[in-house]
């Protein structure tokens, strides 16, 4: 079985105080702004922001992946899709 999962391809965002823009790279790479305002972690594993959600603009891309599960797997992927999980499952 085969499913197309949404990744983070990039983790940023720009501080509305200070224009700074931020790029979380990996896990736990966790950058303040200049002025300290706000603050971005996570890399490409989640997104983490730190600071009043007024003071940022969020500028994080999406991509996609193919993944081939195990038949063990599929239930599970199954109740993801029909949360509304980032993920189709694309056959059976």
């Amino acid at each position: 079985m085969k499913i197309l999962e949404q990744v983070i391809a990039i983790n940023r965002i720009q501080c509305t105080k200070c224009k700074d823009i931020i790029v979380s790279e990996y896990g736990h790479d966790f950058k303040y702004c200049k002025c300290g305002w706000v603050a971005v972690d996570g890399g490409h594993n989640y997104l983490r922001r730190c600071g009043d959600i007024d003071n940022y603009i969020e500028l994080s891309e999406y991509g996609y992946r193919v993944r081939v599960i195990t038949d063990s797997m599929k239930d599970m992927y199954r109740d993801m899709e029909k949360r509304g999980d980032a993920i189709k499952i694309l056959e059976d």
